[in-house]
């Protein structure tokens, strides 16, 4: 593969085909994508610089001082957006190399050989840069690698560089041995930093410009930018530039300070943008190879031997350059993180702004705690609700005098806060507190919600939502008694009818056999509204029960409980192979009734809701840890829709209403919340981990 980029392109345009359905990627080339007016920019640049190198041949190696041409070309492969333009290129560069080395008296075969030296010079790192997939970038954890913008891209490049003047060398020294030279690693460093010294002056700082590098931006744009950055700055800089340059590296020796032109370089890095930067970096480069070569001045001009001499200068201009742009490139990515930081505390600030005028606005007061039990803030209505100081309620937990609604005070580690420090949620939990101004025994809605730390895995806070719901609980215990006096009432009536229609079925055996087929029917849709409504009467005070019965403690012996309700479920219906299964569950200290209903609906509603033809399993778990117990009824049956879970505890909402499978009053669960939350517990439903079904969590004080 040539060019990544066109690859990606297909890719792109495929992305949404299956991988067994998609088409092969073309091979040929489209021409339409080819930029001729690049390729005839290029190949003009290329052959000059050709010409121009030539010019530097140095007799006692036979190479060129300087090969201005290995920049054009890394410049002209790695701008190439397509394969047509990169294949043209290649093709250029192989047949302008191949003629220059002829016209200037080489012979066509150390010539042709020269040309696929250059070839490789510039294909090599096009592949390492602009192959985003190579198994060597996904390994070391390498970014794609698009344009020279940070202190790693400037690395990879001087890499891939290197990598291609060393391979480009190896292929040159083919083209000196037939030119009848002497081949040797001499030769081959020479060829090496030739080659890359004129990579990095020629390419470097263009390969920094986006709007060179087509990311955006004009040419106007980026002349009108390049004038007004620092003029006077700039002006001062190249004067010094020249001055130094002449004083070290002029006639006359010059001074032995090689290294007075790098804090020039500093300068330049630390107060201008990389291409800028780059630039000035390149013209002292080139500078001083002009110097050194026309009047052999400055230290590196007094070196005898030409091979150090190459080296040595060599070696100075890639350094000159590549210092310049990893100050500017450093300076620009720490001025681009620091923009970033602006905006995200400009945005953090606007965000603190708009959350806390959401808080100061809602009705409900709302504490954040930390984990020592002291409040952080308190919006408006907490102010107002419990006065101005809300500390005296929530500094200290066990000063607040939270009781449940039967008037039990409930224990520290059970208040809200305390339970959402833990890693617990609490929501809606009813119960009692003294008004802060009147004194009076008022019923609260509390809200805990855990929030996680820094490490992300400890909860050090947590948010307190409460309410003074004293009116919605009395009319809704008002609404609660009045339904259960009207299903005690109703259920006389109905147990009349359920057995007047049994005697009516008995006499139905004296009736002509067509008329005892219809009107038997028509008993049989009497007695199932019959029967439903016995059911929902029966709900409804076993609801009742749950929400405003006297909470009597007791110790219950779970394993026993869940034994007798396996029992009676299993022989109810022999057929279905139900299997409960349970293990060491134990005791814990809680009203019996209330316990007897919320183990009856959570394993009746387990087997009721396991579809026919699946034999129902329902397994009945405890845990105990820090005072609580913790029991989990799994099944293997339909499960709970994610989007009923917020509301299947409500009364008289049916999960799977649309399912003529399963039929209910919408109350069991309902009345489970219930039984649970007059308990100081927590209910809570998710998917079975192990398979089809559900899983309820039921955690209650031990």
């Amino acid at each position: 593969m040539l060019d990544a980029t066109a690859a990606r392109e297909v890719g792109d345009r495929d992305s949404d085909v299956p991988p067994g359905r998609r088409a092969p990627v073309r091979r040929h080339l489209d021409l339409r994508t080819l930029d001729v007016r690049q390729l005839a920019t290029y190949a003009v640049l290329y052959a000059g610089c050709i010409a121009l190198g030539r010019l530097s041949l140095q007799p006692e190696t036979g190479l060129a001082f300087f090969w201005p041409a290995a920049g054009v070309g890394l410049l002209w492969a790695l701008i190439c957006r397509s394969r047509a333009d990169l294949v043209a290129c290649l093709v250029a560069i192989f047949v302008i190399a191949t003629v220059g080395n002829s016209v200037t008296g080489t012979a066509w075969l150390p010539g042709t050989v020269l040309g696929v030296a250059n070839v490789v010079m510039v294909l090599l790192p096009r592949l390492l840069l602009r192959l985003p997939d190579a198994p060597w970038r996904r390994r070391w954890h390498l970014p794609p690698w698009s344009r020279l913008n940070s202190a790693g891209s400037l690395v990879q490049l001087l890499l891939a560089v290197a990598a291609g003047s060393m391979a480009s060398g190896a292929v040159g020294m083919v083209g000196v041995a037939l030119l009848g030279g002497e081949p040797g690693w001499v030769a081959w460093l020479s060829w090496i930093t030739r080659n890359g010294a004129a990579a990095v002056v020629i390419a470097f700082p263009l390969l920094a410009c986006p709007v060179f590098m087509g990311e955006g931006g004009s040419q106007r744009e980026l002349a009108q930018w390049l004038w007004t950055s620092r003029r006077a700055e700039l002006a001062t800089l190249l004067v010094l530039t020249v001055a130094v340059e002449w004083w070290v590296f002029g006639p006359g020796g010059g001074l032995p300070l090689t290294f007075l032109p790098f804090a020039l370089v500093a300068w330049a890095g630390l107060r201008f943008p990389p291409l800028l930067a780059g630039l000035h970096g390149s013209m002292l480069a080139v500078a001083t190879l002009v110097l050194v070569l026309v009047t052999d001045g400055g230290p590196i001009g007094e070196i005898v031997d030409p091979g150090r001499q190459a080296f040595t200068l060599q070696s100075f201009m890639v350094l000159t350059v590549a210092l310049a742009l990893l100050v500017a490139l450093v300076i620009a990515e720490r001025d681009a993180l620091s923009a970033r930081l602006t905006a995200s505390e400009r945005h953090a600030r606007e965000r603190a702004v708009d959350l806390e005028t959401i808080t100061d606005t809602i009705p409900e007061g709302l504490v954040v705690m930390r984990a020592d039990g002291r409040p952080v803030r308190a919006n408006r209505a907490a102010q107002q609700m419990l006065g101005e100081d809300v500390g005296r309620y929530f500094d200290n937990l066990r000063e607040v005098h939270l009781r449940r609604l039967d008037g039990e005070p409930v224990p520290a580690e059970d208040r809200p806060a305390a339970q959402a420090l833990a890693g617990r949620t609490v929501r809606d939990l009813r119960l009692l507190m003294d008004d802060p101004r009147s004194g009076e025994d008022r019923v609260w809605s509390f809200t805990a919600v855990p929030l996680l730390g820094p490490d992300g895995r400890t909860h050090d806070r947590a948010v307190v939502l409460f309410r003074d719901v004293t009116d919605e609980h009395e009319r809704t215990t008002q609404l609660e008694n009045f339904a259960g006096v009207v299903a005690h009432d109703l259920q006389n009536p109905i147990t009349a009818i359920e057995g007047w229609t049994h005697v009516l079925a008995d006499a139905l055996d004296d009736l002509d056999p067509e008329d005892r087929a219809g009107t038997r029917k028509a008993l049989s849709h009497v007695q199932r509204a019959t029967r439903r409504g016995t059911q929902l009467i029966g709900d409804l005070l076993d609801y009742s029960v749950a929400r405003t019965s006297d909470i009597n403690p007791a110790p219950v012996d779970l394993d026993r409980l869940v034994e007798q309700l396996a029992e009676t479920m299993t022989s109810a219906d022999p057929e279905r192979g139900t299997r409960i299964s349970h293990r060491d569950l134990g005791s814990v200290t809680a009203d019996p009734v209330l316990m007897r209903q919320l183990f009856a609906n959570l394993i009746g509603n387990a087997v009721k809701y396991t579809p026919p033809g699946r034999e129902p399993r329902v397994d009945v778990g405890a845990q105990r840890t820090n005072g609580h117990v913790r029991l989990t009824v799994t099944d293997n049956g339909v499960g709970i829709p994610a989007a009923s879970r917020d509301r299947i505890f409500e009364p008289f909402h049916r999960a799977h209403s649309g399912d003529a499978r399963f039929t209910g009053t919408g109350l069991g669960l309902a009345i489970c919340a219930r039984a649970v939350e007059r308990h100081g517990g927590t209910l809570e439903v998710d998917d079975n981990p192990g398979g089809p079904g559900t899983r309820f969590t039921v955690s209650l004080p031990a």
